[in-house]
């Protein structure tokens, strides 16, 4: 069974990749650091706004995103892979909460 499903893990697996990849590309754009992931979720920090700031910002819009109080990861926050409609939406609404005074 696992030898028959392997080409679709394959796929689901690349297609993950692949949404990761622009889920960080995205947020480098909107003046984001990312740091490097192997896993389905990503850790960014803006330079201008707090960790706790973007956070409340999304869930105003009804989007979660994970923050830590780790003094190390505080200003970061955590966004899992999603497909990529719901990635779109996500950096698309990311930018308006960083353009809201």
């Amino acid at each position: 069974e696992a030898i028959r499903r392997q080409p679709s893990f394959e796929s689901l697996r690349d297609e993950l990749v692949d949404n990761r990849d622009y889920l960080a590309a995205g947020l480098e754009k909107l003046g984001f650091s990312v740091l490097p992931s192997n896993s389905v979720g990503v850790l960014a920090m803006h330079p201008a706004h707090s960790g706790a700031s973007i956070q409340a910002a999304l869930l105003e819009r009804k989007i979660a995103v994970r923050r830590f109080d780790d003094d190390r990861i505080r200003d970061h926050i955590r966004v899992t892979v999603a497909p990529m409609d719901q990635i779109k939406h996500f950096l698309a609404t990311l930018a308006d909460c960083l353009k809201a005074p």
